[in-house]
């Protein structure tokens, strides 16, 4: 059986993401992150079946690859959360929005959150840079079909 190393440092089967004990406090920071700093709408939003359905189908689409790691970074990494390029509290209507929705690992999307957070013309420059990299996907075609049920 293949092994690789949890977070924590024990060793784990390669199928098994995180051991017991850090998946519960994942979960836990999960958790405690929607009830205190998420507004109520936008957690509402990211438990309810039409986002779980979406992101599925995004993740998918892009066969679970980061495309910001990819393009800029040149490397594969596993997409396992998609990012709003446009975030819910910028436009709500925007929320499901094929062209506004990128497959990234957690890692990147901590990374596209700090650019995010530095200043406005860096968050701008970000945006533009997510729309460019999904614009120049063919993957994109394969969403909208699954959408348009073509």
């Amino acid at each position: 059986m293949l092994l690789h190393m949890c977070r924590c440092g024990k060793l784990i089967p390669q199928n098994i993401r995180l051991c017991d004990k850090c998946e519960a406090a994942a979960g836990q920071r999960y958790k405690d992150y929607n009830e205190h700093r998420r507004d109520g709408k936008a957690a509402a939003f990211y438990v309810s079946r039409e986002w779980k359905q979406t992101r599925g189908l995004v993740l998918s689409a892009y066969d679970f690859i980061d495309l910001y790691a990819y393009h800029v970074l040149h490397e594969i990494r596993r997409a396992d959360t998609v990012h709003h390029i446009t975030e819910l509290s910028e436009d709500w209507e925007r929320r499901l929005d094929l062209a506004n929705l990128i497959p990234l690992a957690s890692s990147t999307h901590n990374t596209i959150h700090t650019l995010y957070d530095r200043d406005a013309a860096t968050k701008a420059a970000t945006q533009a840079d997510l729309r460019r990299i999904l614009a120049a996907e063919p993957g994109r075609v394969g969403v909208s079909k699954l959408f348009s049920g073509g």
